[in-house]
């Protein structure tokens, strides 16, 4: 039996968000985020941070604000 292999482009995104910390302190994080598209990138990131709250008290990123996203490179993935 043959298997068919398919490549995929996918962009890589660097994500730079801030929230705030329990003790009222600001903090900066980047990440990266796999997707097609920069709508995309800040969806998942926005989806992560209200699945993440969800499962602690302390609320870690209630307040997360992205501030940048910028294209960093295409990855070709093959599946």
């Amino acid at each position: 039996m043959k298997s068919i292999k398919t490549r995929l482009e996918i962009n890589v995104y660097q994500i730079e968000f801030s929230y705030n910390t329990i003790r009222g302190n600001w903090k900066k994080q980047t990440w990266e985020v796999r997707a097609l598209s920069e709508n995309e990138a800040r969806a998942a990131l926005k989806a992560y941070i209200i699945e993440y709250n969800m499962d602690y008290d302390y609320r870690p990123y209630l307040n997360a604000e992205i501030l940048s996203v910028r294209f960093k490179e295409t990855e070709l993935i093959e599946i």
